[in-house]
């Protein structure tokens, strides 16, 4: 369901059996682009709030510095709602990690995002496995 960008130069679909489903992108560091996308379908804004989670992981070359990018933003308010850089410490071992984007209030026009940080001295590539969303009560 994620929405691709630049489909064979900034990021494919890969067989990957960390991923939940054996399925994941890749994005090599060789580009700052948000290729990943996952867009907020419309009909979730009458449901309430919902906490945000990305898992995403990458292939280091590197020990420390800035792994990717990832976020929320809000193409109608033309506006980032939030960010995370992640950091080669905290996720260069390979494995998959759960971030945590906060309790939003999600609406049509919305899409989270992902992005290498065009840094393949430090990054091999960039996977993302799933995005979930969990309504608060």
């Amino acid at each position: 369901e994620f929405t691709l960008h630049g489909l064979g130069q900034w990021v494919t679909v890969v067989d990957d059996a960390k991923a939940s489903d054996g399925l994941a992108t890749r994005m090599p560091a060789t580009h700052p682009q948000w290729a990943t996308q996952y867009p907020v379908p419309g009909d979730l804004t009458a449901l309430g709030r919902w906490h945000c989670y990305l898992v995403t992981r990458c292939d280091a070359k590197a020990q420390a510095g800035p792994a990717f990018e990832m976020g929320l933003y809000d193409a109608t308010a033309r506006r980032g709602v939030v960010g995370i850089t992640a950091q080669l410490e905290q996720v260069g071992d390979g494995e998959y990690h759960t971030f945590d984007l906060g309790v939003r209030d999600l609406k049509g026009g919305m899409y989270f995002w992902v992005a290498p940080k065009s840094n393949p001295e430090q990054v091999e590539a960039v996977y993302t496995d799933r995005i979930f969303l969990v309504r608060e009560k």
